[in-house]
């Protein structure tokens, strides 16, 4: 397993997909699931703090990331959650837990021959050991 961490606009996305198109590795782009749930908790008008409310909103979404694309709930989102909005949102939540908790379920099962881009180690290992 492979992490990649550091500042918004680092280029860790470029150097994740480029890395595990060399190796051959899965890239798992956690990142834009971050903002996929960011976009939901705005739509849905949930506070971004960590709770009931949060935890019974993000149980039944469904994000993926394939071809480059990001869906929440099947709809292409991957325009929307480039929004300066959507980043302040992504960057209040990616330290609570049920949203990293999600992330983790979301990406799929944990593959040891994987890029991780945007969560970083911790990231990575918490959901290693989180059940799906």
């Amino acid at each position: 397993m492979i992490t990649i961490d550091g500042p918004a606009g680092a280029g860790k996305s470029t150097v994740a997909r480029l890395l595990a198109e060399r190796l051959g590795y899965t890239l798992v782009p956690t990142g834009a699931m971050y903002r996929a749930l960011a976009l939901s908790v705005m739509r849905s008008g949930t506070p971004a703090r960590e709770g009931p409310e949060l935890q019974a909103h993000l149980a039944p979404l469904s994000v993926s990331v394939k071809a480059g694309r990001v869906h929440l709930d099947g709809e292409d989102v991957t325009d929307v959650v480039r929004s300066q909005e959507v980043a302040r949102v992504t960057s209040e939540i990616t330290t609570l837990g049920s949203v990293r908790t999600k992330v983790c379920r979301c990406s799929g099962s944990w593959r040891p021959r994987a890029v991780w881009c945007s969560g970083g180690g911790t990231q990575a290992r918490s959901c290693a050991r989180t059940p799906r």
